[in-house]
């Protein structure tokens, strides 16, 4: 999972706690880093097939601003234990009651992908609405046919003969989702977002959309960047956006 990356805080000179909690009955493993006294408690949310490993790429504007970071694999990822993924529909609840377990304030969701588009929806969690002070969705999509569709593209699959029947099957195990344009348009809080023009996964136009639907949103769109890589491609827009959202407003 690692890639040639760091694979654990201690790698990248942090000290993590190491735990393993209980939410809604399934145990996750979590990284919580305390930075110092002040300032943003932010939870980072991995993509679909990844890991908190793979979070900890994304940490690094935060370092000098929060007070603490928490990575966690989510269902079905990692080393998560009990229920599998829900791609979103129940993942909220979850995330809800982990930022009510390690009393996180002034909570900022970072999500990539799948993670961005549960992030958006947590922050609609009503237990959450005096604690989140803002999302930042890195590569979010519209609909779950987009990435299905990517998914299939990528592994030169019949798109039109499997698409149907694989989001019958999403339906059948539970999952149930809005567009995350229309979660979007639900937020109370600031939304920054990072989008690439070459991302064969989450489209440009899709992020737009969702830009479009928030009640207060900043993009950026980051020329060249494809799925994983506009955290370095656009690290400045990055680390912009975590400054403005650690105060509480977007431009």
């Amino acid at each position: 999972m690692a890639r040639g990356f760091a694979c654990d805080p201690a790698a990248m000179g942090l000290d993590a706690a190491d735990t393993r909690v209980t939410l809604l009955g399934s145990q996750f493993d979590v990284w919580k880093i305390d930075l110092r006294a002040e300032g943003v408690d932010v939870l980072l949310l991995h993509g679909y097939a990844r890991n908190r490993i793979d979070s900890l790429r994304r940490v690094q504007p935060w370092l000098p601003i929060a007070r603490s970071l928490t990575l966690i694999d989510l269902p079905g990822h990692g080393d998560a234990s009990g229920k599998g993924t829900t791609l979103g529909t129940n993942e909220p609840k979850l995330i809800a009651e982990l930022v009510e377990q390690l009393q996180l304030t002034r909570v900022i969701l970072v999500g990539h992908s799948l993670g961005a588009v549960i992030a958006i929806r947590s922050a609609l969690e009503p237990t959450l609405a005096t604690r989140v002070q803002g999302v930042l969705a890195i590569a979010p999509y519209e609909q779950l046919a987009t990435p299905i569709g990517a998914r299939l593209d990528a592994r030169a699959m019949p798109r039109a003969a499997l698409l149907r029947p694989a989001l019958a099957l999403t339906r059948l195990c539970g999952v149930r989702l809005e567009p995350t344009s229309a979660s979007a348009a639900r937020l109370s809080v600031p939304l920054g977002i990072l989008a690439g023009t070459r991302d064969p996964t989450s489209p440009l136009d899709e992020a737009r959309r969702i830009a479009r639907s928030a009640p207060s949103a900043t993009l950026h769109e980051i020329e060249g960047g494809s799925h994983d890589d506009l955290w370095i491609i656009g690290g400045a827009a990055y680390a912009s956006l975590a400054q403005q959202l650690a105060r509480g407003k977007i431009d």
